[in-house]
C-alpha cells in the first residue's frame, strides 16, 4: 500500500520490539456501518487496519499482541528461532532465512513442480523449454541443440500477466526480457568476489560464461569471465531466431546460451529453478534506488516503477544499438560494480539490502532484520499463465493468506506460548525441548512432520595425510601408522562396515525424541529426483563379526591380513593386539568448542570401539578434536594441497547447490574437487601399486565401467583402474541430458564408488517442522530443496478450516482526530497508545472496563464504559470533537527521509517531536510563536516564526532541504604516453580519458574506484577512497605489460572452491 512506513517498531510491556503495518492514508469519515465492516475484517485478518498493534501483554505472559489462528485466506503468524534475514538482494542471498523472504516476494522463470526435484512448472515464463506445453503453444520445444549435439539454447517466453508491484507507490507494471537480462547481469557480476562461491552467482555462471584468466585484471574476472561482453552475450533478448513470433508480439523472450567453458549444461533448468539467486528483479526500480548496472539506463517512470531498455537503448540483442554497445564497452567497464562485492558480499549495493520490489504473490510491507518482517498479498499479482490452477503452481489471487507476520526469536518460549494460545501458524520448537513438544502435541495444539533435505553427512578418508602437520594438531603422540595407511581399499571397507549403523541410528541428531537423519549411501542423496541408486547395498546395519560372511567387516579384515588375498594390506598386517596401530578419528568443532560435526563425540567413540573389537585390538583409533572448524574447501585453515592435510578422517557435510547429480558427484569423487583433492585421492590411486596394467578394463569404455561396477570386490592393485573408469564416466554423464540413460550411467558410477569405499556415509539430514493443528499439513512444502532446508513458500500454506479462537478482538476506532495525533485506550488497566485510527485488544470472554484518554482541544465520547465479550468480536466507535472556540493548527513537513525525527515548540512550551510528516495543535484565538528544531544534514527556511488564529484552522508548511557539501577529488596518472586512453570508474560512474588528470566533485563518503588502460598495469587498479571534509588526490601509476593469455575452467559441474559455499 502507498505510504506504508517500513520497519515501524514499538515496544510492548515485555520490552520486545514489534513490527506492524502503519497506514498513513487520509482517514475517511466513517459511517457506523463502514466501521463495523472494518471490524469484521480485523477479526479475520489479524493485525488491525491502520497498523495499530493490540495492547501490550503482561510481562508474565511475554506474548506479542498479535492475531488469532485465522481462517483462510487472511493472516498467519510465524515465530522462527533464527538469526534472521541477512539480505533481501536476490543476487547475493544464500542463507535460508533470506531466501525464504525472497522466494515469497520475487519470482523465477521456472520453479519446481510441487515437491518434485526433477520436474518443473512455469513461473515468469509461459512454458518450460523442452516441454510438450511449449510445443503446443508455440509449435516448438524452445530447446535447440548446439554444435556439440546437446541442448544449448533455452528460450523462455515471458508471461504477459506477470506484474511487478511497488507497495510504497501502489504502482504495478509488466515484466519484460530486459528485467531478466538485468537480473542475471547483476548475478553474474557478483559471481567471483570476494572469493569464488561467496555469492550464489557461480551456480548459473558456470553454465553461461567462459573460464576466466587469473592473471588478467588482477583476477577480477576469474574463475568466470564476467566482463560485460560475455555476460550480455550469455542471454539473447527477443532474438527472432529462437523467440516465436507470438511471444515477440506479447512480452518477448529470453534465450539462455548454455555453453559455459565450451561444454553443454543439461542441468541448466535445475539451476534456474533453484530458489537461490535466480529471482527476476525490476530493472527500472533497481536502477532508480541505486542498484543499477552500467549500460542499463533505467526507466523514465516516476520512482522507477516502469520498464527499462537494454544497453544501447535497445529492445532486442540483435539491434544495432545493443551490438554497438558490446563492441565499444571496455571489458573492465563493470569492474567498479563487481568490486563492490569485495567490500560487502551481502550488500554490494546497500540500497537493496533491506527493501524489495518483486512480482511474486507477496509484497514487502515492513522489515526489521533483527525481529522479523511483514508481507502483504500483492494486489497486482496473477497466477502464472502457464500453470494457473494446477497443483504445484503458484496460487490463484485471493486463495492464500493475505498477510504474513514473521517474528525472529532468540529461543522458543514465545513460539510455544503462541502455539498454546492458538495464535501461531508455524513456530520453532527447540529440538531439545521435548517437554514443550509433548505438552502441545498431547493437547492437540500442533502436528509434526519431517522433510528430507539434500544434505548429507559422511566421514572422509585421507589417503596420504601429512605426518608432521598431524603432530601439530594432535597432542597425544599416539599416531603410529604411515601416511598412506588409508590408501588400501580393504581397510577402508573394513572401517566403513565397522560403523554400528543400526545401534547409532537412534542417537542421530534428534528432534523431540525422533531422529531427523536417515540412512543413505553415495554422493547422490535420496529424493534427488529418481537418481538415488537404491539398488546398491550401502552399509546400513551393525557390523557382522563372522569372517565367513562375504562382504562383512570381519571378512574384509580377514582378507586384508591374508597374504594370498587380492585385498592383502602389508601395512595393516603389521598391526596386532600386542602392537596396535593407532590413528585419530577426527570431528569438526567450532572455535567455542561446541560440537558442530556431523557425528557427536559419543558416536565416534562407539565407532572406534567397534573397530577395536572387530580387529581384536589390532586397531585402536581414538577420537580427536576440535581443531579448525568445519571441514571446508576454499581459503580457510582446513584447505590443504594433496599430501599436506593433517586429517586422517574427519566429519563433513554437503548440500546440493541445485537439484541435479552434477551438483554432488564432482565434489565427492572428482580428483581436483573438494574433499578428493585434500584427501589425495588421485595421487594415491594412480600409484603403480594401486593402478596395475594387469587389471585390464582400463580404456574408459562402457564395458569397463560395467565390469568394475559389478565386481564382487576390488583387488588392491586395481583401485586406480576402477577409479579412472568411474571418473571418465562422471565427465561423460555431466554432458548427458536428464533421462533413463543418464540415470543408468550414474547408477553404475555409484556401484564403483561403493566398492572403492571412499567415505563412511553416516546419514542424510531432514528438517523437522511443527505446525498448528489447524494448518493443513499437506500444504507445507515437502520439496527437499525448499522445505528440507526450512524454506517455506507461505503462499502455499492452507488451513484445515476455521480455527476456534480462545480470545476475541475488541476494536476501538476513533473518528475526528487529525492524522498522526496520539490517543490511547485502557482496557482493564492495560493501555495502548497510537497515532493511527484503530486499536484492537484480544481478550477472552468476559466483561471489561475501558477508558479513553482525552486529547488537548477535543472532547471525547465515550470517555469510559464497559464491553462484554461473549464468543464474538466487539467494535466501539470513539468520537473526538474540537472543543468550541479551539481550532486545528497543523505543521506539515516535506523533504526529510521517512522516519526522521523533527520537532516544533510552540510559545516556548516543550517541543513536540515526531517521525511522521505532521504535528497538530488545537488552539484558541490568539497570536503564537514557534521554533523548529534543527535536523542534522538539513536546512529549513525560517527556524522561527509566528501566526495568528482567528476563528479558522491553519496549515503551516515546513520544507527541509538537504545540505550537500562537495570537495574536489583529483585523479592524476603518470606513466602513460601522451594521449593514451584510460578510464576511471568511481561508484557507478565511469569517465573515459585521454588527458593525465580529471576532477570529481564529491560529498563526504567512501567510494569504490577502478582504473584501467589497455596494455598497462595500474597501481592501484582498484580500491576505495574516502572524502572526509577536504580535497583529496588519487595518484595512479601505469606500467606497460605483456599479457600471458590463458583461461581456466572448472571440472564437469561444481568447482572445488564452490563446494565450501554449499557445505554446511
Amino acid at each position: 500500500m502507498a505510504g506504508l512506513d517500513a520497519g515501524s517498531a514499538r515496544s510492548n510491556a515485555c520490552g520486545r520490539s514489534m513490527m506492524w503495518r502503519t497506514d498513513r492514508r487520509p482517514r475517511p469519515p466513517f459511517a457506523v456501518a463502514a466501521v463495523s465492516a472494518t471490524a469484521i475484517l480485523i477479526v479475520l485478518g489479524g493485525l488491525p487496519v491502520g497498523g495499530t498493534p493490540a495492547p501490550a501483554a503482561p510481562c508474565s505472559l511475554c506474548s506479542p499482541p498479535l492475531v488469532h489462528a485465522p481462517s483462510s485466506p487472511h493472516s498467519i503468524n510465524v515465530y522462527s528461532v533464527t538469526p534472521g534475514v541477512q539480505t533481501l538482494d536476490p543476487a547475493v542471498a544464500s542463507d535460508p532465512a533470506s531466501v525464504q523472504a525472497i522466494l515469497n516476494i520475487y519470482q523465477t522463470l521456472i520453479t519446481y513442480d510441487g515437491n518434485s526435484t526433477s520436474s518443473f512448472v512455469p513461473e515468469l515464463a509461459t512454458c518450460v523449454p523442452g516441454s510438450p506445453q511449449c510445443q503446443q503453444l508455440f509449435g516448438s520445444s524452445l530447446l535447440v541443440n548446439g554444435s556439440m549435439g546437446s541442448p544449448q539454447f533455452y528460450t523462455f517466453p515471458i508471461d504477459p500477466a506477470a506484474r511487478f508491484y511497488d507497495s510504497k507507490t501502489g504502482v504495478g507494471w509488466p515484466v519484460y526480457p530486459s528485467d531478466v537480462l538485468f537480473s542475471f547481469a547483476r548475478l553474474e557480476a557478483f559471481a567471483n568476489l570476494p572469493t569464488p562461491g561467496s555469492t550464489p552467482g557461480w551456480i548459473v555462471s558456470q553454465a553461461l560464461l567462459p573460464g576466466g584468466n587469473p592473471s588478467w585484471d588482477e583476477g577480477t574476472h576469474y574463475p568466470y569471465n564476467n566482463t560485460p561482453q560475455h555476460v550480455l552475450s550469455s542471454i539473447l533478448v527477443n532474438d527472432s531466431s529462437y523467440c516465436p513470433a507470438t511471444a515477440l508480439a506479447a512480452n518477448g523472450c529470453v534465450t539462455f546460451v548454455a555453453n559455459g567453458s565450451g561444454t553443454s549444461w543439461p542441468a541448466l533448468l535445475s539451476m534456474l529453478a533453484s530458489p537461490t539467486a535466480t529471482s527476476i528483479e525490476p530493472c527500472g526500480w533497481f536502477s532508480f534506488v541505486g542498484a543499477g548496472v552500467a549500460g542499463f539506463s533505467g526507466t523514465t517512470a516516476a520512482y522507477g516503477d516502469g520498464p527499462c531498455l537494454l544497453p544501447g537503448a535497445a529492445t532486442n540483442s540483435t539491434s544495432t544499438g545493443f551490438q554497438n554497445y558490446l563492441r565499444t564497452v571496455p571489458p573492465t567497464a563493470w569492474d567498479a560494480l563487481e568490486l563492490l562485492a569485495d567490500v560487502h558480499s551481502l550488500a554490494p549495493q546497500p540500497s537493496v539490502q533491506w527493501i524489495a520490489v518483486g512480482s511474486g504473490p507477496y509484497s514487502l510491507e515492513s522489515i526489521d532484520p533483527r525481529t522479523g518482517y511483514v508481507l502483504e498479498a500483492s494486489p497486482v499479482y496473477r497466477s502464472p499463465t502457464g500453470c494457473a490452477g494446477t497443483v504445484g503452481c503458484e496460487p490463484l489471487p485471493g486463495t492464500y493468506f493475505s498477510t504474513v507476520n514473521l517474528f525472529y526469536e532468540s529461543n522458543d518460549t514465545l513460539g510455544v506460548n503462541e502455539y498454546l494460545s492458538g495464535r501461531a501458524a508455524v513456530a520453532t520448537i527447540d529440538p531439545t525441548d521435548a517437554a514443550s513438544f509433548d505438552a502441545l502435541y498431547t493437547a492437540g495444539k500442533i502436528g509434526e512432520m519431517s522433510v528430507p533435505a539434500l544434505r548429507t553427512s559422511f566421514q572422509t578418508f585421507n589417503m596420504n595425510f601429512d605426518l608432521a602437520n598431524e603432530r601439530q594438531i594432535d597432542p597425544t603422540g599416539w599416531l603410529n601408522v604411515p601416511a598412506d595407511f588409508l590408501s588400501f581399499n580393504g581397510l577402508r571397507e573394513f572401517l566403513s562396515l565397522a560403523y554400528p549403523y543400526s545401534s547409532l541410528a537412534p542417537t542421530l541428531r534428534t528432534s523431540y525424541g525422533a531422529a531427523y537423519g536417515f540412512d543413505y549411501g553415495g554422493a547422490i542423496p535420496r529424493y534427488l529426483g529418481n537418481e538415488y541408486p537404491a539398488n546398491i547395498t550401502w552399509p546400513s546395519a551393525d557390523p557382522t563379526a563372522s569372517a565367513s560372511v562375504p562382504g562383512s567387516a570381519a571378512w574384509y579384515w580377514a582378507q586384508s591380513t591374508l597374504p594370498t588375498s587380492g585385498l592383502y594390506d602389508p601395512e595393516l598386517s603389521q598391526c596386532s593386539s600386542a602392537h596396535p596401530c593407532r590413528f585419530p578419528i577426527m570431528y569438526s568443532a567450532s572455535s567455542s568448542g561446541a560440537d558442530l560435526g556431523p557425528l557427536s563425540i559419543e558416536q565416534l567413540t562407539a565407532w572406534s570401539q567397534s573397530i577395536a573389537a572387530l580387529s581384536t585390538g589390532a586397531l585402536q583409533p581414538y577420537v580427536l578434536g576440535p581443531e579448525c572448524g568445519r571441514y571446508q574447501v576454499g581459503p580457510s585453515p582446513c584447505t590443504f594441497a594433496p599430501g599436506q592435510s593433517p586429517y586422517t578422517t574427519i566429519g563433513a557435510e554437503s548440500t546440493a547447490a541445485f537439484a541435479d547429480p552434477n551438483a554432488v558427484l564432482g565434489p565427492l569423487y572428482a580428483s581436483n574437487e573438494s574433499w578428493p583433492y585434500s584427501d589425495s585421492l588421485a595421487p594415491q590411486l594412480t600409484r603403480p601399486q594401486f593402478d596395475s596394467s594387469t587389471c585390464g578394463y582400463d580404456n574408459g569404455s562402457w564395458t569397463d565401467l560395467i565390469h568394475w561396477a559389478h565386481a564382487s570386490f576390488l583387488a588392491t592393485e586395481c583401485q586406480g583402474v576402477a577409479y579412472r573408469s568411474m571418473a571418465s564416466w562422471i565427465s561423460t554423464g555431466s554432458r548427458l541430458a536428464p533421462g533413463p540413460y543418464r540415470t543408468l550411467v550414474y547408477n553404475e558410477i555409484e556401484h564403483v564408488a561403493n566398492l572403492l569405499a571412499l567415505y563412511v556415509y553416516t546419514y542424510q539430514g531432514s528438517d523437522p517442522q511443527t505446525y498448528a493443528s489447524w494448518v493443513n499439513a499437506t500444504s507445507l512444502n515437502m520439496n527437499p530443496v525448499l522445505g528440507g532446508e526450512g524454506i517455506e513458500p507461505w503462499y502455499s500454506l492452507r488451513a484445515m478450516g476455521p480455527a476456534p479462537p480462545t480470545e476475541y478482538p475488541v476494536a476501538f476506532h476513533e473518528v475526528g482526530l487529525p492524522a498522526n495525533v496520539n490517543w490511547s485506550v485502557s482496557v482493564n488497566g492495560s493501555t495502548t497508545r497510537s497515532a493511527t485510527f484503530s486499536m484492537v485488544f484480544d481478550v477472552p470472554n468476559g466483561t471489561y472496563d475501558f477508558s479513553i484518554q482525552g486529547v488537548g482541544g477535543y472532547t471525547v465520547t465515550p470517555g469510559t464504559g464497559t464491553v462484554e465479550v461473549n464468543g464474538t468480536s466487539q467494535t466501539i466507535l470513539v468520537f473526538y470533537v474540537l472543543t468550541p472556540g479551539t481550532y486545528l493548527v497543523q505543521f506539515e513537513e516535506s523533504g526529510l527521509p521517512a522516519g526522521t525525527i523533527w520537532s516544533v515548540a510552540l510559545n516556548r512550551s516543550p517541543e513536540i517531536r515526531t517521525s511522521s510528516t505532521s504535528i497538530s495543535f488545537s488552539l484558541t484565538n490568539g497570536s503564537y510563536s514557534y521554533t523548529l528544531d534543527s535536523v542534522r544534514g538539513f536546512t529549513v527556511a525560517g527556524t522561527t516564526g509566528s501566526f495568528w488564529v482567528i476563528g479558522l484552522a491553519e496549515n503551516i508548511s515546513v520544507r527541509y532541504l538537504r545540505i550537500v557539501v562537495t570537495y574536489t577529488l583529483h585523479v592524476a596518472e603518470t606513466g602513460l604516453p601522451v594521449g593514451t586512453p584510460w578510464s576511471v570508474s568511481l561508484g557507478p560512474s565511469t569517465r573515459n580519458l585521454s588527458t593525465p588528470s580529471t576532477d570529481w566533485m564529491m560529498p563526504n563518503g567512501t567510494y569504490p574506484f577502478a582504473v584501467n588502460s589497455s596494455g598497462f598495469d595500474a597501481t592501484p587498479t582498484y580500491g576505495s577512497i574516502t572524502i572526509d571534509g577536504k580535497n583529496t588526490t588519487l595518484n595512479v601509476t601505469f606500467i606497460a605489460y605483456r599479457s600471458t593469455g590463458g583461461s581456466s575452467s572448472g571440472w564437469g559441474g561444481v568447482p572445488s572452491w564452490a563446494w565450501a559455499a554449499v557445505a554446511s
